[in-house]
Order: C-alpha cells, then sequence, then structure tokens
C-alpha cells in the first residue's frame, strides 16, 4: 500500500479528493515535524516512531577495501503495538 492508495481508501470519508490527499499530507507533515525535533511518535492501537542517531564508525568500502570514518546517521525505529501484531 502506498500513499495513493491510503488517499484512494481516505475518499469516501471526505467531500472530494483533495481533501483527502490534503489530510493524509498534513498527517505525514505532523509526523515528520515531530521525528525531526527528535520525539517520540506514538499511535496507540498502532505503534511508535522513534528518531535515532547512530554514532560515527570506522567502516570498510567494499570495493577498495578503504577503511572510511561515517558521519553520524538519523534513522527511525518503529515498533508496532501489540494489538498491530495480534490483528496480522
Amino acid at each position: 500500500m502506498n500513499k495513493k492508495d491510503i488517499v484512494d481508501s481516505m475518499k469516501p470519508y471526505f467531500a472530494d479528493s483533495k481533501e483527502a490527499e490534503k489530510a493524509v499530507d498534513i498527517f505525514i507533515n505532523l509526523i515528520t515535524q515531530a521525528l525531526k525535533r527528535k520525539e517520540k511518535v506514538m499511535i496507540s492501537s498502532f505503534g511508535t516512531f522513534i528518531p535515532i542517531e547512530k554514532k560515527p564508525a570506522l567502516r570498510r568500502n567494499p570495493k577498495t577495501n578503504e577503511k572510511v570514518m561515517t558521519s553520524v546517521r538519523k534513522k527511525v525505529r518503529f515498533k508496532p503495538s501489540r494489538k498491530l501484531i495480534s490483528s496480522i
């Protein structure tokens, strides 16, 4: 399922498809902004999005075998709720 599929499934709840698309965009934007502020996003009965910063590390380039120091990497971890896991 992608963004278009979500918008299509939400169309019956809105007056037109533009409003459904705007609602999905606002929802995604709210989650993105909270993660940028390094806040946890908890959606009950669904799960939790947790922003993580990976520390710099010494890695190896597989082509040249050269060792390279990587910078800080930002990641998002998703932890599904028990209710979501049991419903699958």
